[in-house]
C-alpha cells in the first residue's frame, strides 16, 4: 500500500462522479452542505463521522502503530457490497484512492489478532446501505496478511473535500505522523522495518528458547562485564520467542513479530548482527561460561565497543559531512561541561537550598593550575559514628526523602568520578538517543577508562564534600528509567567544587548517538578525538556516578543530616 501524495482540502474541481455533500471531519475543514444529492446523504455523513472517531480510538488503544495488509482489491469489495442502483453514485476516484491506499490498514492486538483501523458495521445506521459494505471491508481486511509497518508524513489520509463533495478521509493522531526532514523518508523507514522482520525471523532458527533462557540467566546474574548493554535486546528476543510460540496460527505468530519490531527500541531487532550474538554464539558452540564471558568482556571494553579502531576513509568523511550538515547536526557536535542548571530531572536537592559553590580559580592563564583554598563549611565527621550499609534503592527510598544535607566522603584510591556534558549550542537539534524535539535532554556523561581519584577532581580523600544534586543517569531522565536502560542505570551525585582537572576530548561516543549516525561513526570518533571539551567556567555538574550491574561491590561513603541528626552510610550495590 503506497503512501499517498499530499493533497489540499480546497480543490476547486469536483470529481467526475456524484458524491456526498461536504460536512466537518475532526481536524478537516469542509464547505457547508447544500441540497442533498441522494436520500442516503445523512447516513453517509453520520457514517464518516463515526469512522473518523473509531479510527482515532482504535489507533490510540493499540500503541499508535499501524500496519499494511496484502488486501489489494478492497475497492471492489466496497462497490460489490452496495446496492446496484447506488454503485454509480458512489463511484468516485478520490474515495477509490483512499480505500486502495489506506483502507487496508490494521492494528495488531493481543495474541497477534488484527483489527481493521477504519471499518466496522456499527459505524453505519442499522439496515443502511453502508452497513453491509463496512462489514464486508472489515472482514476482507482482517483476513488479509500483514505485509509491513505503515508510516506516513501526511497530516490527512485521503482527500476530504473536492468542491462541494465530501469523500472518505481520516486525520491521524498527533504523534503518529512521521516527521519530515529526518534522515530516512517514511517509505525508507518502513522498508527498514521490513528488513528487521526478516532478520528476527531468521534469528528464531539460530537461537532456541533454552539457549536464550541460559543467556538471560547469565546476564541477570551479573557474570558478564557491561551486561546492561545487551541484556535488554536478549530479554526482548527471549520474551518475543515465548509470545510467538503461544500463538496457534502462523499468521498470528507473524503478526506478533510485526508488532514487536514496530515498537522495539532502536537496534533491538538486530539481535543476529549485534554484539549480543557473539555471546549467544559462544554459548551455542558449547563454550564454558568463563570463556564466553572473557571473550565478551574484551569486545565490550569501553575503548572498543562501537568505537572504530581505524581512521575514516575520505569517502566516509564526505558522506558524514553531507549527512550532519543536511540534518543540522553540525551545530550539535561541539560539547561543553554541563552546569547544574542543565540537570532537568532531580531526585534530591538540599532542603535548605544548594550549598554555596566552592570558589574556583581561573580556568585559563598562567595561574590556572594554582588551587584556591577550599571552604571549611563541611565539618569533619566523627569516624566513630556507626556506619549503616545499604543498597542504593533502599537509600533512595528511605533516606533521601527526609535528608536535609547529603555529603560524600571520597576515599583514597579510585572513585567513579564523572562529568556531565551537554551541547554547546542549546538550540542544536537532538543528537543523542534519549533526546527529542518534544522533551529536550542533550546531556550525556564520560568516565576515564584509567580511573580517577579525588585529587583528579579537585577534591581531598577523607574530606566530606556537599552534594548539590542527586539524579539518575541522563538516559533515565523524564520517565525513561526503563526505555533506555540498555545504556545502563546509575545514580549521580553532583558534588560541590568537583571539577575534572584533565580537559577531555569532545566525548562523543557512538553508542550514545542516534542510530542514523551509526554508518559514519568512524568520522564522528575522529572528530571527537580531535576536539576539546568546552569549559564554560564556573561550577560544573561533576561528581560520582554509582552504576548498577558492576561485578565488584560499591564502596561509596556518605554522611546524611536529617532533622538535626547525623548518620553515616555506605552504599554497596544497586539493589
Amino acid at each position: 500500500m503506497a503512501t499517498a501524495k499530499k493533497r489540499t482540502t480546497t480543490a476547486a474541481t469536483p470529481v467526475a462522479a456524484t458524491k456526498r455533500r461536504a460536512v466537518n471531519l475532526s481536524g478537516v475543514s469542509a464547505k457547508p452542505a447544500t441540497a442533498a444529492g441522494s436520500v442516503h446523504d445523512l447516513e453517509y455523513k453520520q457514517m464518516l463521522a463515526r469512522m473518523q472517531a473509531r479510527f482515532q480510538a482504535v489507533v490510540h488503544a493499540n500503541g499508535k502503530v499501524l500496519f499494511k495488509t496484502a488486501g489489494e482489491d478492497l475497492w471492489s469489495v466496497y462497490m460489490a457490497s452496495l446496492p446496484k442502483a447506488e454503485r454509480q453514485h458512489h463511484n468516485c476516484s478520490a474515495c477509490r484512492h483512499f480505500i486502495n491506499h489506506y483502507g487496508g490498514l490494521v492494528v495488531i492486538g493481543e495474541k497477534g489478532k488484527t483489527e481493521a483501523a477504519m471499518w466496522h458495521g456499527d459505524d453505519a445506521q442499522p439496515k443502511s446501505i453502508y452497513e453491509k459494505a463496512l462489514s464486508a471491508m472489515k472482514a476482507y481486511v482482517e483476513g488479509s496478511e500483514v505485509t509491513g509497518v505503515f508510516m506516513s508524513s501526511e497530516a490527512i489520509y485521503g482527500t476530504p473535500v473536492t468542491g462541494i463533495w465530501q469523500h472518505f478521509a481520516v486525520t491521524p493522531l498527533h504523534g503518529t505522523v512521521y516527521r519530515r526532514g529526518q534522515v530516512l523518508t517514511a517509505g525508507q523507514k518502513a522498508a527498514e522495518r521490513n528488513e528487521d522482520f526478516g532478520m528476527v525471523m531468521r534469528a528464531f532458527a539460530d537461537y532456541p528458547l533454552p539457549l536464550l533462557n541460559d543467556a538471560v540467566q547469565i546476564l541477570e546474574g551479573d557474570h558478564v562485564y557491561r551486561a546492561e548493554k545487551v541484556i535488554g535486546p536478549v530479554k526482548w528476543f527471549r520474551d518475543l520467542t515465548v509470545e510467538r510460540a503461544s500463538a496457534r496460527y502462523a499468521k498470528q505468530r507473524n503478526n506478533i513479530v510485526w508488532r514487536a519490531i514496530a515498537t522495539a527500541p532502536q537496534g533491538f531487532a538486530h539481535i543476529r548482527t549485534s554484539v549480543a550474538a557473539t555471546l549467544l554464539d559462544d554459548l551455542a558452540a558449547g563454550k564454558s561460561l568463563s570463556k564466553a564471558a572473557d571473550s565478551f568482556a574484551k569486545k565490550m571494553h569501553p575503548l572498543k565497543y562501537q568505537r572504530p579502531q581505524a581512521a575514516p576513509k575520505a569517502g566516509a568523511i564526505h558522506v558524514a559531512q553531507d549527512l550532519v550538515q543536511r540534518m543540522g547536526w553540525d551545530q550539535a557536535l561541539p560539547r561543553r561541561f554541563a552546569r547544574i542548571d542543565d540537570i532537568t530531572d532531580f531526585l534530591w536537592v538540599p532542603r535548605w537550598g544548594s550549598p554555596k559553590a566552592t570558589a574556583q580559580g581561573p580556568t585559563t592563564g598562567v595561574f590556572s593550575g594554582v588551587e584556591p583554598r577550599q571552604s571549611s563549611h563541611a565539618p569533619v565527621v566523627d569516624p566513630r559514628l556507626p556506619e549503616i550499609t545499604m543498597t542504593w534503592e533502599k537509600f533512595r527510598r528511605t533516606v533521601l526523602p527526609t535528608a536535609d544535607r547529603v555529603q560524600f566522603v571520597p576515599k583514597a584510591g579510585h572513585e567513579p568520578f564523572t562529568t556531565l556534558t551537554t551541547a554547546a549550542n542549546y538550540i542544536a537539534p537532538p543528537l543523542l538517543q534519549w533526546d527529542n524535539e518534544v522533551t529536550r535532554n542533550p546531556v550525556s556523561w564520560y568516565f576515564w577508562a584509567s580511573g580517577t581519584t579525588a585529587a583528579d577532581y579537585n577534591l581531598r580523600a577523607g574530606m566530606p564534600v556537599d552534594v548539590h544534586v542527586v539524579c539518575l543517569k541522563p538516559n533515565q531522565w523524564h520517565g525513561n528509567e526503563e526505555k533506555y536502560s540498555h545504556h545502563g542505570k546509575a545514580a549521580m551525585f553532583v558534588l560541590n567544587g568537583a571539577r575534572d582537572k584533565m580537559l577531555p576530548s569532545a566525548c562523543l561516543f557512538p553508542e550514545q548517538m542516534r542510530s542514523e549516525l551509526h554508518g559514519v561513526r568512524s568520522v564522528i570518533e575522529a572528530y571527537s578525538s580531535n576536539k576539546k571539551m568546552i569549559d564554560p567556567g564556573g561550577p560544573v555538574a561533576a561528581g560520582v556516578m554509582l552504576q548498577a550491574g558492576k561485578n565488584e561491590g560499591w564502596d561509596a561513603h556518605f554522611v546524611v543530616t536529617a532533622h538535626g541528626r547525623i548518620q553515616r552510610y555506605k552504599l554497596d550495590r544497586w539493589d
